[in-house]
């Protein structure tokens, strides 16, 4: 199924050819913006346990533009694009900037109309789907377009296993686990797994801490540890724990109300003092640094 396409995911995975320097080929410089804005996705998708749902369209494609409307709006779309795939819609140059000889527009040879593809969190290409194979009524579309993509939506995690191969691994190399609570549609759980997930942040705990996130709604039993830790389901997310074992807890975002993911001046004094007690490595620099990461308003990944 729409053979040039897979050609041409192909090209766009490995790139445009050396060449020598010469004025910017406004296509080569759409493809890599694609490339880089597929690569994070995959990257976020890896981390959530989710596919990659891809839109590729022209610029200025009005059935594109139409979908996207859509499915951002119908909320049994929505949610399950939300719980399941990381979306992103990549667009090319229009066709009549394509190349008459290389037939490329913005690294995708041979698009013949906005096209849907599903990614495996490794790059492997899932499906196709042409939009213009879905039904025009809005209810026949959401069925279609559900029924699609229910077969690829990917296995649950157990939580319990993950959480017990995180903590022989931290175990291992000397650390404490800090595990995080959430959900999808949490987007204070989104901004602390951006915090989290920074460089400067994992370089600065990088001696006391590995971390690991659990999804309360998606995981198979991420409810039932997160009680465990926090002896309730009720209360707000996200929520942290810090663990020096299975059964040795040594801090938790209660302090003493939940802290979620830190933001207030007075939030971000009692994120340092848990770091103080429960990063015994960490110098105050260090923890000024990971502070200042979370006062941060850089843009976010969306976790």
């Amino acid at each position: 199924m729409f053979p040039a396409l897979t050609l041409g995911l192909a090209l766009l995975a490995a790139g445009p050819p050396a060449q020598d320097p010469e004025p910017p080929d406004p296509r080569l410089e759409e493809a890599q913006r694609n490339r880089e804005r597929l690569e994070e996705a995959r990257a976020l998708a890896a981390r959530n346990n989710q596919r990659v749902l891809v839109l590729w369209s022209w610029k200025g494609d009005a059935q594109a533009a139409a979908f996207d409307r859509w499915r951002a709006r119908d909320p049994a779309v929505a949610r399950k694009i939300l719980y399941e795939f990381r979306f992103v819609r990549l667009e090319s140059l229009p066709p009549e900037q394509e190349d008459e000889e290389e037939g490329v527009v913005g690294g995708l040879p041979g698009l013949e109309e906005p096209t849907l593809t599903i990614f495996a969190a490794d790059g492997r290409v899932l499906d196709h789907r042409g939009l213009s194979s879905l039904p025009a009524g809005e209810e026949a579309r959401r069925e279609a377009l559900l029924a699609w993509l229910k077969p690829h939506e990917a296995p649950p995690w157990k939580a319990e296993e993950r959480l017990v191969r995180a903590m022989k691994k931290a175990r291992a190399g000397g650390l404490r686990l800090f595990v995080t609570f959430g959900a999808p549609w949490c987007g204070w759980c989104h901004r602390l797994q951006d915090r989290l997930h920074r460089a400067e942040v994992r370089e600065r705990t990088a001696r006391d801490f590995a971390f690991l996130h659990i999804d309360i709604e998606r995981e198979t039993g991420g409810l039932e540890v997160l009680e465990r830790y926090r002896g309730t389901t009720k209360g707000g997310i996200p929520w942290f724990v810090i663990l020096e074992d299975l059964d040795e807890v040594v801090a938790t975002s209660d302090a003493p109300e939940n802290l979620g993911c830190p933001a207030t001046e007075e939030e971000l004094r009692a994120f340092a003092g848990i770091l103080r007690k429960a990063a015994p490595h960490m110098t105050p620099e260090d923890i000024e640094a990971v502070i200042q990461q979370f006062r941060d308003p850089a843009p976010e990944t969306g976790g």
